[in-house]
C-alpha cells in the first residue's frame, strides 16, 4: 500500500513510501518468528535449533529465471513437470496422478544443477529452504535427528515448501565407496524416515529437491525414495 500525502510539507522529513511499504522479506521473517513462536515456546533448545533452521530459508527474490540458463531443454521441461506445475496447480495433480515427493538432478560438475534450483524457487514463489551440511549435521548426539524433525515441522507448516540440499553425497554415499561420520549415518537415517511421511497425502506440499555429482555412489536407499531422477548433461 501507498499512501501520497496531500500536504507534502507534513511529511516531518519522512516520505509515506518509507512509513507504509513493508518489504516482502520482513513479512517473511516475521511470519517464521511466529511460527517458532507458536510451536517450540515452551521449548528452548527446540526453539534454538528453529532459528538456526530459518535462517536457511531464502527470503529474497533470487530473480533467475528459464531463459538464464541456456540449453538443457529437455532438462527445464522435466524439472517443470516434476516441481514447478505441481506445486502451482496442485488441482491437476491429485489421485493417480500425485507428483513425485523426491527429484534429484544429477550430472557433471558445472551443467547448472544448482542454477536450476535457483530458478525454481523463483517460479514457484514459495518457501525454499537451502539446506547444507553445517546447518544440520551436529558432532552431539541426537542433535541431527532434533534438527531433521524441526526442518520438515518448519517445511509442512510453511507449505508449499521445496526443501534444496545440494551435493546431497555428504550423507548419501555408498558404504562401500566411503566411510560415513557417525553423525552424517544418524543425519542419514532420519532423513530417509521422515521422507517415508511425504507419500501421504497432507504433505503434498513439501518436496524433496536434491543435487548430485556422482549417482552411482549414492545409497540406493535414498535413491529409492527420490523417485524422479533428472540428468542435467
Amino acid at each position: 500500500m501507498t499512501v501520497t500525502s496531500i500536504f507534502p510539507n507534513e511529511s516531518d522529513g519522512c516520505s509515506s513510501e518509507e512509513l507504509f511499504n513493508v518489504p516482502m522479506e520482513q513479512s517473511m521473517q516475521s511470519k517464521i518468528l511466529k511460527c517458532i513462536e507458536k510451536f517450540y515456546s515452551d521449548n528452548p533448545e527446540l526453539r534454538k535449533i528453529a532459528e538456526d533452521i530459518s535462517c536457511e530459508i531464502i527470503v529474497n527474490k533470487l530473480n533467475v529465471h528459464w531463459d538464464d540458463v541456456i540449453g538443457l531443454e529437455e532438462c527445464k521441461t522435466a524439472v517443470k513437470e516434476a516441481v514447478v506445475y505441481p506445486l502451482k496447480y496442485p488441482i491437476f495433480f491429485d489421485g493417480p496422478f500425485s507428483p513425485w515427493k523426491g527429484i534429484l538432478l544429477y550430472g557433471p560438475p558445472g551443467t547448472g544443477k544448482t542454477k536450476l534450483a535457483k530458478v525454481v524457487a523463483t517460479e514457484c514463489h514459495c518457501t525454499f529452504f537451502n539446506i547444507t551440511a553445517s546447518s544440520l549435521v551436529s558432532k552431539w548426539r541426537g542433535d541431527s535427528e532434533k534438527y531433521i524433525r524441526v526442518l520438515f515441522e518448519l517445511a509442512y507448516s510453511h507449505s508449499p515448501t521445496i526443501i534444496f540440499i545440494d551435493e546431497i553425497d555428504w550423507i548419501a554415499t555408498n558404504k562401500g565407496d566411503c566411510i560415513l561420520s557417525e553423525p552424517a549415518k544418524r543425519f542419514g537415517s532420519e532423513l530417509l524416515s521422515r521422507l517415508d511421511g511425504l507419500v501421504s497425502n497432507e504433505n503434498s506440499n513439501v518436496v524433496l529437491l536434491a543435487t548430485t555429482n556422482s549417482l552411482w555412489g549414492m545409497d540406493a536407499a535414498l535413491l529409492r525414495r527420490l523417485e524422479k531422477q533428472i540428468y542435467v548433461s
